[in-house]
């Protein structure tokens, strides 16, 4: 009697041991396959999230690039108050 998954497909995947073990105690996954779905979700989330940046930076040009990767990084300064008031 074989078992079904419950979704997707089956695959047979050479995976370096260390990085799997290391990505599910990071990830604080009980599975292999566990640990591989949640991180492809996170990777997939990622991209989401870098795109919808890419499509504000037009919006907002001075914030820079929040991971810091651009010569100019995003300047959050509160600004002092005036005594006066």
């Amino acid at each position: 009697m074989s078992r079904k998954p419950k979704g997707g497909r089956r695959k047979n995947l050479r995976i370096d041991q260390k990085k799997l073990d290391e990505a599910r105690a990071i990830l604080g996954t009980k599975t292999e396959t566990e640990t591989v779905e949640t991180a492809l979700d996170n990777l997939i989330f990622l991209h989401e999230v870098l795109a919808g940046l890419d499509r504000i930076g037009g919006k907002y040009p001075d914030w820079g690039d929040p991971f810091g990767t651009d010569e100019k990084g995003p300047e959050f300064r509160i600004p002092p108050l005036d005594p006066e008031s």
